[in-house]
Protein backbone atom coordinates (compact mmCIF):
# COMPACT_ATOMS: atom_id res chain seq x y z
CA UNK A 1 0.00 0.00 0.00
CA UNK A 2 1.39 3.32 -0.97
CA UNK A 3 1.39 5.76 2.02
CA UNK A 4 0.13 8.84 1.53
CA UNK A 5 3.06 11.82 1.01
CA UNK A 6 2.26 13.87 3.40
CA UNK A 7 2.75 11.44 6.09
CA UNK A 8 6.04 11.29 4.95
CA UNK A 9 6.87 14.94 4.73
CA UNK A 10 5.45 16.15 8.41
CA UNK A 11 8.52 15.12 10.62
CA UNK A 12 10.53 17.05 8.14
CA UNK A 13 8.60 19.91 7.81
CA UNK A 14 8.90 20.09 12.21
CA UNK A 15 12.35 19.88 12.59
CA UNK A 16 14.25 22.63 14.27
CA UNK A 17 17.82 24.04 13.72
CA UNK A 18 19.72 25.17 16.88
CA UNK A 19 20.56 29.26 16.10
CA UNK A 20 24.44 29.60 16.15
CA UNK A 21 25.47 31.41 19.70
CA UNK A 22 28.66 32.83 20.62
CA UNK A 23 30.55 31.66 24.45
CA UNK A 24 32.88 33.44 26.31
CA UNK A 25 35.49 30.92 27.41
CA UNK A 26 38.18 32.20 30.07
CA UNK A 27 41.06 30.31 31.19
CA UNK A 28 41.22 31.76 34.59
CA UNK A 29 39.00 34.03 36.42
CA UNK A 30 41.14 35.34 39.27
CA UNK A 31 44.62 36.06 39.80
CA UNK A 32 46.72 36.33 42.70
CA UNK A 33 49.38 38.67 43.05
CA UNK A 34 50.65 37.75 46.39
CA UNK A 35 51.90 40.37 48.72
CA UNK A 36 52.72 44.07 46.69
CA UNK A 37 53.92 47.24 48.48
CA UNK A 38 51.49 50.10 48.47
CA UNK A 39 53.62 52.03 45.27
CA UNK A 40 53.41 49.33 43.40
CA UNK A 41 51.35 49.21 39.92
CA UNK A 42 51.02 45.88 38.98
CA UNK A 43 49.28 43.78 35.67
CA UNK A 44 48.16 40.79 34.78
CA UNK A 45 46.17 39.29 31.40
CA UNK A 46 43.48 36.80 31.52
CA UNK A 47 43.12 34.67 28.25
CA UNK A 48 39.22 34.96 26.84
CA UNK A 49 37.81 32.81 23.91
CA UNK A 50 35.17 32.04 21.91
CA UNK A 51 33.75 28.41 22.58
CA UNK A 52 30.68 28.88 20.39
CA UNK A 53 30.61 28.34 16.58
CA UNK A 54 29.01 32.79 16.25
CA UNK A 55 31.00 35.65 16.76
CA UNK A 56 32.11 36.70 20.28
CA UNK A 57 31.87 40.68 20.29
CA UNK A 58 33.62 42.20 23.88
CA UNK A 59 31.44 45.10 24.63
CA UNK A 60 33.43 46.60 27.38
CA UNK A 61 35.15 45.49 30.34
CA UNK A 62 33.84 47.46 33.65
CA UNK A 63 36.00 47.57 36.68
CA UNK A 64 34.30 47.60 40.20
CA UNK A 65 36.49 50.34 41.16
CA UNK A 66 39.05 53.55 39.93
CA UNK A 67 42.11 51.95 41.26
CA UNK A 68 41.75 49.28 38.38
CA UNK A 69 41.74 49.87 34.45
CA UNK A 70 41.03 47.15 31.45
CA UNK A 71 41.76 46.96 28.11
CA UNK A 72 40.68 44.01 25.51
CA UNK A 73 43.10 42.91 23.21
CA UNK A 74 40.88 42.40 20.41
CA UNK A 75 36.99 43.36 20.59
CA UNK A 76 35.52 40.47 18.03
CA UNK A 77 36.17 37.02 17.97
CA UNK A 78 35.75 33.87 15.74
CA UNK A 79 34.45 30.83 16.60
CA UNK A 80 37.64 29.34 18.33
CA UNK A 81 39.45 32.58 18.82
CA UNK A 82 41.18 33.85 21.57
CA UNK A 83 42.52 37.21 22.93
CA UNK A 84 43.83 38.55 26.13
CA UNK A 85 42.24 41.04 28.82
CA UNK A 86 44.75 43.06 30.24
CA UNK A 87 44.07 44.01 34.40
CA UNK A 88 46.25 47.00 35.89
CA UNK A 89 45.73 47.70 39.63
CA UNK A 90 47.20 50.29 41.05
CA UNK A 91 47.81 50.06 44.87
CA UNK A 92 48.15 53.23 46.19
CA UNK A 93 46.02 53.78 48.59
CA UNK A 94 45.09 50.19 49.60
CA UNK A 95 46.63 48.33 52.85
CA UNK A 96 45.69 44.79 53.66
CA UNK A 97 43.92 41.97 52.21
CA UNK A 98 42.72 43.48 48.87
CA UNK A 99 40.08 41.96 46.59
CA UNK A 100 38.80 43.56 43.14
CA UNK A 101 36.47 42.67 39.93
CA UNK A 102 36.46 43.55 36.49
CA UNK A 103 33.00 42.79 34.72
CA UNK A 104 33.53 41.24 31.08
CA UNK A 105 30.04 42.30 29.12
CA UNK A 106 29.78 40.69 25.57
CA UNK A 107 26.67 39.30 23.33
CA UNK A 108 27.13 35.80 25.18
CA UNK A 109 23.58 35.15 25.73
CA UNK A 110 24.82 33.75 29.04
CA UNK A 111 25.37 37.33 30.30
CA UNK A 112 28.12 39.53 31.77
CA UNK A 113 31.40 37.43 33.23
CA UNK A 114 33.62 38.24 35.85
CA UNK A 115 37.61 38.65 36.44
CA UNK A 116 38.49 38.80 39.80
CA UNK A 117 41.84 39.39 41.48
CA UNK A 118 43.66 39.60 45.14
CA UNK A 119 46.77 41.29 46.44
CA UNK A 120 48.20 41.42 50.23
CA UNK A 121 49.42 45.32 49.83
CA UNK A 122 51.93 46.07 52.99
CA UNK A 123 51.45 49.16 54.54
CA UNK A 124 53.81 51.81 54.03
CA UNK A 125 55.05 51.98 58.00
CA UNK A 126 54.47 49.26 60.26
CA UNK A 127 54.61 49.58 63.41
CA UNK A 128 55.96 46.69 65.58
CA UNK A 129 53.54 47.20 68.45
CA UNK A 130 50.97 50.39 67.98
CA UNK A 131 50.63 49.79 72.34
CA UNK A 132 53.07 50.73 75.07
CA UNK A 133 52.63 50.16 78.24
CA UNK A 134 54.21 51.32 81.74
CA UNK A 135 52.75 49.86 84.97
CA UNK A 136 53.21 49.68 88.55
CA UNK A 137 54.83 53.95 88.22
CA UNK A 138 56.13 55.17 91.26
CA UNK A 139 56.93 58.44 91.48
CA UNK A 140 61.06 57.72 91.13
CA UNK A 141 60.64 55.12 87.93
CA UNK A 142 62.00 56.40 84.63
CA UNK A 143 60.80 53.41 82.32
CA UNK A 144 61.76 53.48 78.79
CA UNK A 145 61.06 51.74 75.70
CA UNK A 146 61.17 51.70 71.91
CA UNK A 147 59.01 50.75 68.74
CA UNK A 148 60.08 49.94 65.65
CA UNK A 149 58.19 51.33 62.55
CA UNK A 150 59.21 48.77 59.44
CA UNK A 151 59.12 50.01 55.82
CA UNK A 152 56.86 48.41 53.67
CA UNK A 153 58.72 49.23 50.22
CA UNK A 154 61.96 49.72 48.74
CA UNK A 155 62.11 53.00 50.00
CA UNK A 156 63.74 54.02 53.36
CA UNK A 157 61.10 56.01 55.93
CA UNK A 158 60.66 59.61 55.70
CA UNK A 159 59.59 61.29 58.38
CA UNK A 160 57.69 64.43 58.06
CA UNK A 161 56.39 65.36 61.52
CA UNK A 162 55.79 63.87 65.06
CA UNK A 163 52.68 65.19 66.72
CA UNK A 164 52.18 64.03 70.71
CA UNK A 165 49.49 64.83 72.77
CA UNK A 166 50.05 67.29 75.64
CA UNK A 167 51.89 65.47 78.31
CA UNK A 168 54.99 66.94 79.67
CA UNK A 169 56.42 63.52 81.83
CA UNK A 170 56.70 61.65 78.10
CA UNK A 171 59.71 62.13 75.94
CA UNK A 172 60.02 61.20 72.54
CA UNK A 173 63.25 60.79 70.12
CA UNK A 174 62.82 59.18 66.68
CA UNK A 175 66.13 57.79 64.68
CA UNK A 176 66.46 56.25 61.26
CA UNK A 177 68.18 52.79 61.13
CA UNK A 178 68.69 51.48 57.42
CA UNK A 179 65.64 51.99 55.73
CA UNK A 180 63.37 52.05 59.41
CA UNK A 181 62.56 54.53 62.11
CA UNK A 182 63.51 53.68 65.80
CA UNK A 183 60.62 55.92 68.21
CA UNK A 184 62.25 56.11 71.64
CA UNK A 185 59.81 56.57 74.50
CA UNK A 186 60.59 57.38 78.24
CA UNK A 187 58.86 58.83 81.02
CA UNK A 188 59.54 60.63 84.28
CA UNK A 189 56.47 59.22 86.76
CA UNK A 190 57.47 62.15 88.60
CA UNK A 191 55.85 64.05 86.27
CA UNK A 192 52.56 62.43 86.12
CA UNK A 193 49.61 64.06 87.10
CA UNK A 194 48.77 64.07 91.02
CA UNK A 195 45.16 62.95 90.19
CA UNK A 196 45.21 60.47 87.93
CA UNK A 197 45.89 57.00 88.45
CA UNK A 198 46.33 56.17 84.97
CA UNK A 199 46.38 57.64 81.53
CA UNK A 200 47.07 57.02 77.77
CA UNK A 201 49.02 59.48 75.13
CA UNK A 202 49.12 59.83 71.96
CA UNK A 203 52.02 59.91 69.33
CA UNK A 204 50.99 60.29 65.79
CA UNK A 205 53.98 59.55 63.29
CA UNK A 206 53.46 61.62 59.64
CA UNK A 207 55.38 59.41 57.13
CA UNK A 208 55.91 61.30 53.61
CA UNK A 209 56.79 57.99 51.73
CA UNK A 210 55.40 56.69 49.22
CA UNK A 211 52.04 58.00 50.33
CA UNK A 212 51.27 60.71 52.92
CA UNK A 213 50.38 58.33 55.74
CA UNK A 214 49.69 58.53 59.75
CA UNK A 215 50.91 55.96 62.43
CA UNK A 216 49.42 56.41 65.54
CA UNK A 217 50.75 55.10 68.95
CA UNK A 218 49.42 54.38 72.44
CA UNK A 219 51.32 55.27 75.53
CA UNK A 220 49.42 53.97 78.11
CA UNK A 221 50.68 54.52 82.23
CA UNK A 222 49.64 53.35 85.24
CA UNK A 223 50.62 54.06 88.57
CA UNK A 224 50.63 51.34 91.62
CA UNK A 225 48.10 50.89 93.74
CA UNK A 226 48.81 52.36 97.23
CA UNK A 227 49.42 50.34 99.91
CA UNK A 228 46.24 48.70 101.77
CA UNK A 229 45.93 50.64 105.34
Amino acid sequence: MRLPFLALALPVACLVQLQAQPKLALDSAHHDFGRIAPNLVVTHRFKASNAGDAPLTIARLAPACGCTSAVVGKATLAPGESTELEVTFNAAGASGPTRKSVEVVSNDPAGPAALTFEADVIPAASPSSDEIWFEDLVPADHPMASVKVATGTAQAIRLDDVQLSEAPWLGVVTRLEGKDLWVDFDLLASRLPPDRPSGTDTVTLHVANPNHSAVKLSVHWVRRAPAAP
